[in-house]
């Protein structure tokens, strides 16, 4: 078995990048072993993108006396699916200080359902079930926000 959690495939931003990493994974799968891979299901990641600045979460970090703020900003363009922006992580004291604040870029790939099926049959490997969250809720295109792959070699 192997996993690539987290929409981890969606950072490789090329659509053949993708597809050389899901041939490298099944090569080294044994005949029945499986592969989980979540991903965003576009329509429902897209709707969350206006390229504007957004508090994402805020929280205590009882154990050191601070507050932990995730912002971030993503663009999305329709031609390549790529996704780009920032995630700004900001550390305050109890009093307000900033202690801290990192900048991340984010760059990712948005693959729709019928092309991450074709690169999977690509590699090699078949669809044994598809989920639409991480309580295996069936998949729902036009609701349900992730897509968690279970592929079969």
């Amino acid at each position: 078995m192997a996993l690539i959690p987290f929409h981890a495939l969606a950072e490789l931003s090329i659509l053949a990048d993708q597809q050389r990493a899901l041939v490298r994974v099944a090569h080294h799968l044994l005949r029945g072993g499986r592969l989980i891979v979540t991903l965003h299901n576009p329509p429902v990641r897209i709707q969350r993108i206006d390229g504007l600045l957004h508090l994402w979460a805020e929280r205590e970090m009882p154990a050191h006396g601070q507050r932990l703020l995730l912002w971030g900003r993503e663009q999305y363009d329709p031609e390549t699916h790529l996704v780009a922006g920032h995630e700004f992580f900001e550390v305050y004291d109890r009093d307000g200080l900033m202690l801290a604040r990192h900048l991340l870029p984010l760059n990712f790939r948005l693959t729709s359902p019928a092309e991450f099926e074709t690169l999977a049959h690509h590699a090699g490997l078949k669809v044994s079930a598809l989920y639409g969250d991480y309580s295996c809720a069936p998949f729902d295109p036009a609701s349900s926000p992730f897509m968690i792959w279970v592929l079969e070699k």
